[in-house]
């Protein structure tokens, strides 16, 4: 059974930043920077969700997003915290549209439960994605790494990437551009 997500992609400096950051302290990244727009509850394999996810993304505007600094779910995952209504409203519009369950907005932190963010590093990945562990002092030094190299704070978002999960490994599957 194939594994989808949506996401964003972060412009190059910020991409590179968080890259340059994450092959310092991970061995085997399993996904590049993004944002997750949409997560893998009611992507399923018969893609025929691509369709509504293409015409929710291609009548939404282009808009900018905000970084508003690395933040912390528990003390577990590090993360660059996305400042966007804009974001926030075309994530609720797709799950909407694609009639996702309450358990799992709940399980995958959708709708109400939404952060739009850019996962920097996690003390564990239990889905194999990276090969190692990180420690909660890894997290910090991460962080501060990050917050001395990322100097541009806010971009535009013009696309969104369906990615596909193969051989352990998320990778760009189809690319949708906003209006």
């Amino acid at each position: 059974m194939a594994q989808y997500f949506i996401g964003i992609i972060p412009p190059l400096h910020i991409y590179d930043e968080v890259i340059k950051v994450q092959k310092k302290y991970i061995k085997k990244l399993g996904v590049e920077p993004h944002i997750t727009l949409k997560a893998q509850s009611c992507l399923t394999d018969d893609e025929q969700w691509i369709i509504t996810v293409e015409n929710i993304v291609r009548s939404t505007p282009k808009f900018n997003v905000k970084l508003s600094g690395t933040a912390y779910f528990g003390d577990i995952v590090l993360y660059l915290s996305i400042d966007s209504e804009e974001l926030n409203h075309l994530h609720k519009n797709i799950v909407r549209e694609l009639y996702v369950p309450k358990d799992e907005k709940q399980k995958y932190f959708e709708d109400e439960n939404y952060v739009g963010h850019i996962t920097i590093g996690k003390t564990t990945y239990p889905s194999g994605l990276s090969s190692n562990q990180l420690s909660v002092d890894d997290l910090r030094n991460m962080e501060k790494e990050i917050n001395s190299n990322i100097k541009i704070k806010s971009f535009k978002v013009d696309s969104v990437w369906i990615y596909k999960k193969e051989e352990n490994e998320y990778m760009r599957y189809k690319k949708i551009n906003l209006k």
